[in-house]
Order: C-alpha cells, then sequence, then structure tokens
C-alpha cells in the first residue's frame, strides 16, 4: 500500500494562483521533465515550466494562459492528451458553464500552439456547472475515453 508523505504548500516554487486551484503535470515542451499547468477560478490556465530536472523538479514562475489557452471565464480545468495522435499533447479545458473547451495542439511536441477552442467536441457534452475533464483508454481498445466532474458531484463517462 502507499505511503504519502505529509502534504507541502506550493510545493518546487509553485505559486498560489487564486481559489478554485486545478493542477495538472506534463512534459509540455518534451524536454523528458514534468511541467504543471494550474487552472484557476479566474478561467486562466497558469503555465510552470520545470526548469529543473525530472527527479528533481524546479517551477519557473507562471505565465498566464500560454500558447495560445485562452481564459474560459471561471473555474478552469485543465488537461491535456494526444487526442488526434499526432505526437503532441491537445488541452482540454473545463469551465464553470459546464462546458468543456478542446485546443488543438497546431505546433510540436516540443513548441505547442493551440488553435482556437472548440466547444464540446466529439459529442462531448455540457454537464451542468464546473466541467473537470480527464482523458484516459480506460477499456483498453486504444482510444481515449472522456470523464467530466461536475458540480453535481457526478462524473460524466
Amino acid at each position: 500500500m502507499p505511503a504519502f508523505a505529509p502534504p507541502q504548500t506550493n510545493p518546487f516554487n509553485l505559486n498560489a494562483v487564486g481559489t478554485y486551484t486545478s493542477p495538472t503535470l506534463v512534459d509540455i515542451d518534451g524536454d523528458g521533465d514534468l511541467d504543471a499547468f494550474v487552472g484557476s477560478n479566474d478561467g486562466n490556465t497558469y503555465y510552470y515550466r520545470n526548469t529543473g530536472t525530472a527527479s528533481a523538479p524546479v517551477f519557473a514562475a507562471p505565465q498566464t494562459s500560454p500558447f495560445n489557452l485562452t481564459d474560459v471565464g471561471n473555474y478552469a480545468s485543465p488537461t491535456f492528451v494526444d487526442i488526434d495522435g499526432d505526437g503532441d499533447l491537445d488541452a482540454f479545458v473545463g469551465e464553470l458553464d459546464g462546458n468543456t473547451r478542446y485546443y488543438r495542439n497546431t505546433g510540436t511536441a516540443s513548441t505547442p500552439v493551440f488553435a482556437a477552442p472548440q466547444i464540446n467536441p466529439f459529442n462531448l457534452t455540457d454537464v451542468g456547472s464546473t466541467a473537470s475533464p480527464t482523458l484516459v483508454d480506460i477499456d483498453g481498445d486504444g482510444d481515449l475515453d472522456a470523464f467530466v466532474g461536475s458540480n453535481d458531484g457526478n462524473t460524466y463517462y
């Protein structure tokens, strides 16, 4: 059974970005270490580039809504996957209104550039309030499945 150390607040030079923080970690720049993205109540997604290493992360000062990500209004909740199978990470950002915005990466795996967002693509639906998406291949069939949390306490699949 895993055992976690006592919690640390804002480790590795992460800092508070407001209320309703929603962090995710991905290697957005393809350099072999995890970078941090933190969604916030203000609707922005904050990017912290890992200037340390994979085993000793240090995060640079945040950039607000980088790579053409946009302010989603309120309660940004980002996640990243290669939804289109082209070798780079695309962004999905949930928002207060219950929608999920999709930002296709039109750049590269090491230099992301996100296209203008599409709202609820791929048959995603409005979940009512405060969408919090994540995508994974839950059934092992080789494609990604969407799970979207909502303010009503439900998870939509």
